[in-house]
């Protein structure tokens, strides 16, 4: 070990203090970045673990309104057709949850992937054991065959390689097991808590119809091209699609993007939040340390001026200093690293990532390098000024001063003021950003829409599309379906619906009739498929006329229940009931319905801002093409349904599955979990901040009492009372919190106009809020002065005159 760092070494162990608080202090700032790198890490900078992750592609579809949508079996089957030498191999997919029965016979809902052959290709990973299905193998009539993963290998199976060619029932099918899966095809961003890969067989609805656009597709590029290339090798191929589908495709695009960056967009802001409050902290920190370090230098000004008076040069007084500055940070780093991997146990176990699925956290290459270099640079930050000053001892004067008479210079005593002032408004800065995305939050979770969303349990119900395709079987399902609901004791109301107010509907351009349907227009109404029990069982208030009956007739299909905001906007004095509204679905065709009620608007249980007009038409849920749809039960404490609920599902459809039964109430709950556990761990951020700014403050005014206690005594002595020292100390420090409350209210107000930019109503800006967090700063900062200002009351005279 080199003698200079042996000497810092010595000289921080023979200061104990200063060095634990020093290092906790650091350790506190670096282990809070490192912890947030590390989610920015693993949502941001992770990539597929799959061979040449940058040639993988996720294909979206993107319609006129910026919307990101799947592609109908016909678009892939045309895509995968299309001779674009831009890709290697395209794999249509679809993500699906759905009943499955293993060895034990016991029926679990699993999340599985139905793909295309081709999806080997692209992720060029071969199985563990056994094979992949092949093409001829994704095509009806064939052998039903599975991959599973891993995970499901090893938990169900016991890791024994005998599972091939044993059998699982995948929704009252039988599949035969011909592959193991390594645990790669779990990942997080593509398949999630993915367990089995099926092939996807389309079914002729599917096939027939290019609006139901429910697949995925994942694609690898060809050496040498790049997603813009291959966008652009795309543009043939759409441009024929809107010539020949003109109202299908209006300025259609196929959008190619690096797979995972579609969610780190959406994710940036919150992180970039994140890490900036980190960032503060840290700063916070560093301004103690650069505080600590020269109120350090100061005790030590006559060890300085020998030193220089032998020879010493300035260099060398600054490295010196430099270097015990950097093994502070080397440690604080070590600690901040331990910090870190606490957090982000605290945070992964909190943030959800899927139904049963948590975020992991880990500290990787990238994460310890991040760290080294954030501790270096603090290291800098924090040791540079006060060692530039330190070297700049006057050695006459530093030789004549006594130690504790010594306050360091001016220039000192000005950095150290600025240092708490900044910390000051940092910590502003930070708790009113934190106190108004409570305050947004709190809307949020307040908010209850115009219906009766409470004592309602909710469920979205799988069938198989084979069983259930045809119009009459699926009629006789829901007719069934709903007697058997209405039979569950306790409730009081039920219902079958394509989707409820928070799936929003799907959208279909509206007019009425004079208005000409065939240009394209503003209006578009959020459509639903309902049953009778609906308005009811939802609590929606029926304005004007009536709903629809209890027995379907021919007569039903034509007639439309509308919201109030519909009505509104097509007939704003009235007089809706008994008109035609019209609706134009994206594939061009237009339907002609008897308006015959006019409903409260729902809307969503989850509105980010203030609620706005919900353009409903509902229509009576007849059949629809795709195979599922969603079950509401009202009735009190609506939980204790859920097993009647699986058993009468069971008796009417024996293949469905039944996903995400629970209250709304738990649905929006969990919906806004992270942003709850998000804004924790804010508020957290910023009252350590907080703290720290505090200890700040209370060191240098501490600091400042301790080198004028001589003074202290002398005004005791010449007839100054104890509360005009008092005065003069809570002076010192109250003026620098005011002057860092008025620039961190600025910066308050700045900051919260960006961030309601970005993150929209999830931040309210609010003076209340301001006012009170500033009240509450300024409550700390006169605790962390009070205490030395009593100090300051306690200097004795006499020790003062014997001293002169």
């Amino acid at each position: 070990m080199p003698q200079s760092l042996r000497y810092v070494v010595r000289s921080l162990l023979g200061a104990p203090a200063f060095t634990a608080i020093a290092v906790v202090t650091l350790a506190l700032g670096i282990g809070v970045n490192s912890s947030m790198y590390s989610v920015m890490n693993a949502l941001m900078f992770s990539t597929v673990p799959f061979p040449r992750p940058d040639s993988i592609v996720s294909l979206f579809g993107r319609s006129p309104e910026a919307q990101v949508n799947g592609f109908s079996a016909p678009e892939l089957n045309e895509l995968r057709a299309h001779p674009a030498q831009a890709f290697v191999a395209i794999a249509p997919l679809q993500q699906t949850r759905e009943a499955v029965i293993l060895s034990d016979q016991v029926s679990e809902e699993k999340q599985g992937v139905r793909a295309h052959a081709d999806l080997f290709k692209v992720l060029e990973t071969p199985p563990l054991l056994g094979r992949t299905f092949s093409t001829e193998e994704c095509v009806n009539g064939r052998d039903a065959v599975v991959l599973i993963t891993e995970a499901l290998w090893r938990k169900q199976f016991g890791a024994k390689p005998e599972v091939l060619g044993q059998t699982m029932r995948i929704s009252a099918r039988v599949f035969t097991i011909i592959g193991v899966l390594p645990k790669v095809y779990s990942s997080a961003i593509l398949f999630g808590e993915c367990e089995y890969f099926r092939p996807l067989v389309y079914t002729p609805d599917q096939e027939a119809s290019r609006n139901r656009r429910e697949f995925g597709c994942l694609a690898r590029l060809a050496p040498g091209f790049t997603p813009t290339q291959a966008m652009a090798n795309l543009t043939a191929l759409t441009d024929r699609w809107a010539k020949d589908t003109p109202i299908l495709y209006p300025k259609y695009n196929i959008t190619v993007r690096q797979t995972g960056q579609a969610g780190r967009s959406g994710n940036f802001s919150i992180i970039g939040l994140q890490m900036g409050v980190a960032a503060a902290i840290l700063a916070i920190a560093c301004a103690n340390l650069a505080n600590l370090q020269m109120a350090r230098a100061v005790t030590r000004l006559r060890d300085l001026a020998i030193r220089s008076a032998l020879g010493a040069s300035r260099w060398m007084l600054i490295k010196q200093q430099l270097l015990e500055s950097l093994v502070i940070a080397a440690a604080g780093g070590a600690l901040g690293l331990l910090i870190a991997r606490w957090c982000n146990e605290l945070v992964g176990r909190n943030i959800k990532t899927g139904i049963n699925s948590t975020m992991e956290l880990s500290i990787d290459a990238r994460v310890l390098g991040f760290t080294a270099a954030l501790s270096i640079l603090s290291g800098l930050c924090f040791g540079l000024v006060p060692a530039w000053l330190a070297s700049r001892t006057d050695v006459n004067m530093a030789l004549k001063q006594q130690t504790r008479s010594a306050s360091g210079s001016k220039t000192q005593g000005l950095i150290r003021s600025l240092l708490v002032i900044g910390q000051v408004a940092l910590s502003l800065a930070m708790l009113s950003v934190a106190g108004m995305m409570i305050h947004g939050l709190g809307h949020i979770l307040n908010f209850r829409p115009a219906w009766d969303s409470e004592s309602i349990l909710t469920s979205n119900v799988q069938v198989e599309e084979a069983a259930y395709g045809d119009p009459a079987k699926a009629r006789a399902l829901y007719e069934a379906l709903g007697v058997r609901l209405a039979r569950i004791p306790g409730v009081e109301a039920s219902t079958i619906a394509s989707m409820l107010p928070d799936q929003r509907g799907w959208l279909e351009d509206a007019f009425i009739e004079g208005q000409d349907f065939s240009l394209p227009t503003r209006s578009r109404a959020n459509m639903f498929l309902v049953t009778s029990g609906y308005f009811k069982t939802l609590g929606i208030r029926l304005l004007e006329g009536k709903t629809f009956p209890e027995n379907v007739s021919p007569a039903s299909v034509e007639q439309v229940v509308i919201s109030q905001s519909l009505a509104k906007h097509f007939w704003p004095t009235g007089g809706a009931l008994g008109k035609r509204l019209g609706t134009k679905n994206p594939s061009g065709k237009v339907s002609w319905r008897e308006i015959i009620g006019v409903v409260a608007d729902a809307e969503p249980t989850i509105v980010f801002g203030d609620p706005y007009p919900q353009m409903q038409c509902y229509s009576h849920f007849i059949y629809q093409p795709w195979a599922w749809f969603q079950i509401a039960l009202r009735g009190d404490n609506p939980g204790r349904f859920e097993n009647d609920l699986r058993r009468a599902v069971s008796e009417v459809a024996p293949t469905a599955t039944l996903r995400t039964v629970m209250t709304i109430a738990e649905m929006r709950d969990k919906t806004l979990h992270n942003l709850v556990v998000i804004n924790a761990v804010l508020l957290g951020f910023a009252l350590l901040g907080l703290t720290l700014a505090s200890v700040g403050l209370y060191g240098v005014v501490a600091h400042n009492v301790n080198q004028r206690m001589t003074e202290f005594g002398i005004r005791l002595a010449l007839g100054a009372r104890q509360t005009d020292l008092l005065r003069i100390v809570l002076r010192q420090g109250l003026r620098l919190t005011l002057i860092g409350l008025g620039l961190g209210a600025i910066g308050s107000y700045e900051l919260c106009q960006l961030l309601q930019h970005n993150l929209g109503p999830i931040i309210t800006q609010s003076y209340v809020i301001l006012g009170g967090t500033s009240v509450a700063i300024f409550a700390v900062s006169l605790l962390a002065t009070w205490v030395p200002a009593r100090r300051a009351t306690e200097a004795d005279p006499i020790v003062a005159l014997r001293a002169e």
